[in-house]
């Protein structure tokens, strides 16, 4: 637990150390989307964060594309149709809201699997909707959900392997 408190530390002192530091994109990202009405500007954090977190790679998509590949996720966002998750607090965690979470995802991911694109003469396929793209949309977005990304990965083993609990990407 010594080597966790450590990282998080470590993360801390690098983003507070530097206001433009890669890491604030998040939080840009969440004051925006907890403004009134869907704008541009929300493609364009959501974007922004996306690639500063890692998730502009050529063999994805979202590289091909522009910002406004995000509108679907804004729209989505101010339909009303997710939200109390918004306001979702980890301590509220039920079967209910896991369900909720994981509906969110997939309309989610099923919008961004409706956009195709294509790199030099490859093929023409769709936006990969990994669990990780997915998760740091939604942290991004709603902050209903960790990034399931290799360093929550690594920590949540390492907290839980007492406790026998094992997880799957699923990726």
């Amino acid at each position: 637990m010594e080597k966790i408190t450590t990282v998080i530390e470590q993360y801390l002192a690098e983003a507070s150390a530097d206001t433009l530091h890669r890491y604030h994109s998040w939080d840009h990202c969440r004051k925006v989307f907890a403004l009134s009405g869907p704008t541009i500007h929300h493609q364009l954090h959501l974007g922004f964060y996306l690639a500063s977190w890692g998730m502009y790679r050529g063999s994805g998509g979202l590289l091909q594309k522009n910002h406004m590949v995000h509108e679907g996720v804004v729209d989505i966002y101010y339909s009303g149709k997710f939200e109390h998750l918004k306001h979702y607090r980890p301590t509220d965690l039920s079967d209910v809201i896991i369900d909720e979470i994981l509906g969110l995802k997939r309309e989610v991911s099923n919008y961004y699997r409706g956009i195709r694109f294509k790199r030099g003469n490859k093929e023409e396929k769709a936006i990969s909707t990994t669990d990780t793209l997915m998760s740091k949309v939604l942290l991004g977005t709603f902050g209903c959900t960790p990034a399931f990304d290799e360093y929550f990965i690594k920590g949540f083993t390492e907290i839980t392997k007492d406790k026998k609990i094992k997880f799957d990407r699923g990726d």
